[in-house]
């Protein structure tokens, strides 16, 4: 029960390791002639099973949510297959839900799939909302027995962080500067891979940002946001270029990275393609690392450690903890250290970048981006084809657990279109009709 910009439900189901996820904004019923709305929206991790908290101010969600049932469900058929087929039937043994129910998804009308119903079936657990209704019969959480309010006021308000005031950029006396019209954005500067981060104290390392590539373009006082292609999102990215208003300067060039963050504080690539698809642009957060030009001067030539200090004087007055503009921080030498932290965090790895580099467009080997690589040994039980790549569409992986054979899932990326063909070769060889895993798809299965 989650207590947002309105009050809502969330269903969560566990598929193979995740849960997935849907909004029930009216709640369950245990009405069968009660349909309510369930809108899917996107996975989330097993940990959100336990989770009950007060999202803070700012933050995507922000409100008291409560775990207001838990249990275990059973479904009626294979859960992938039923999934995929739009019809969802299960049983339920919670605190407060229990027998049977039924999710259907709504077709024709909605493109996405992402509507569906929430539907309790006739058994001994239905009951007519005239007799009463659930979820006021039963506000408290099965965790703390706290309703969302009171969990609501037990929340301790995170004191605002203080907004550094405006100081004036001598631009004209920065060494390097070259009087010039801001004229159109640049292409940006790009990273080469490397499989080490340098080490050295010449070198500076930021984390890498999973997002879009976005540079800000200031001129007159109008705001424009382009993609690293030189299309104008603008529009796609309200809150930030509102924030940019504010901005104390006549033209200005600003790199940067727009994200969305995850609950554990880490960028999230599909969690951005989501608030962009849902109109939730105010999530989005600019994360911006380089300054290109700033009130009719050209910058590139600044060596980038001087370019950093200066934009970071630029936008700290507009700077708070929920901001849509941040900015993007850097470690001075120890790159190897630096990212194997970050491994550990789970970030996807750290862009390192030379001290007295100038701003040029394009691929670099000043810039040099190290990422997280993540591997394993599994085996392939099966595998999808298509009429193009040689055939081979994904390999289907799976690996020895306790309780024998677990699938763990699909992967179709690491080979090029050659080995494509091998590969669908040899496992052509040795495919068979049934699966290792009844619970698994139909596709191609192999020994």
């Amino acid at each position: 029960m989650h207590d947002a910009s309105r009050l809502h439900y969330d269903l969560r189901l566990e598929f193979y390791g995740v849960l997935k996820s849907w909004a029930v904004t009216r709640g369950p019923s245990l009405d069968p002639k009660i349909k309510r709305l369930a809108v899917r929206v996107e996975d989330h991790p097993l940990s959100y099973v336990e989770f009950e908290d007060v999202i803070p101010k700012g933050q995507y969600g922000a409100g008291p949510m409560i775990v207001w049932d838990r249990g275990s469900w059973v479904p009626m058929d294979d859960a992938h297959k039923q999934y995929e087929n739009g019809q969802i039937k299960f049983r339920l043994d919670g605190k407060k839900l229990s027998g049977g129910w039924m999710l259907v998804q709504l077709k024709g009308r909605d493109e996405d799939g992402k509507n569906w119903l929430l539907i309790k079936e006739r058994d001994i657990f239905a009951q007519s909302e005239s007799d009463g209704i659930v979820t006021d019969d039963e506000p408290l959480s099965v965790i703390s027995g706290l309703t969302v309010d009171e969990l609501a006021a037990t929340a301790v308000p995170a004191a605002p962080r203080p907004k550094r005031p405006a100081k004036k950029i001598a631009v004209a006396k920065i060494k390097g500067a070259q009087k010039a019209p801001a004229g159109k954005a640049p292409k940006p500067m790009l990273a080469t891979s490397v499989d080490r981060a340098p080490d050295g104290d010449d070198w500076l390392h930021e984390i890498k940002f999973d997002g879009y590539r976005t540079l800000c373009r200031i001129d007159g006082g109008e705001v424009k946001l382009f993609t690293r292609n030189g299309h104008d999102w603008t529009y796609r990215y309200p809150f930030i270029a509102e924030a940019f208003d504010d901005l104390r300067c006549q033209s200005a060039i600003i790199d940067g990275e727009v994200c969305v963050l995850d609950r554990e504080g880490r960028t999230s690539f599909s969690a951005l393609q989501d608030a962009l698809g849902d109109g939730h642009s105010e999530r989005l957060v600019f994360y911006a690392f380089d300054l290109i030009h700033l009130d009719g001067y050209d910058l590139k030539n600044v060596p980038l450690l001087k370019r950093k200090d200066t934009l970071d004087d630029l936008i700290s007055p507009l700077i708070h903890d929920t901001s849509p503009i941040q900015y993007s921080d850097h470690l001075t030498g120890n790159g190897p250290a630096f990212f194997d932290q970050a491994s550990r965090m789970g970030l996807e790895g750290i862009t390192s970048k030379k001290a007295t580099a100038a701003y040029v467009p394009g691929r670099s080997k000043t810039w040099l981006k190290t990422k997280r690589v993540l591997s394993g040994d599994f085996l392939v039980i099966g595998y999808g084809e298509t009429t193009a790549a040689g055939g081979l569409r994904s390999l289907l992986l799976a690996e020895d657990g306790k309780n024998g054979l677990a699938y763990l899932g699909k992967v179709g990326t690491g080979f090029t279109a050659r080995s494509a063909v091998q590969l669908r070769e040899t496992l052509s060889e040795i495919a068979r009709d049934t699966p290792f895993l009844h619970s698994r798809p139909r596709r191609s299965w192999v020994t």
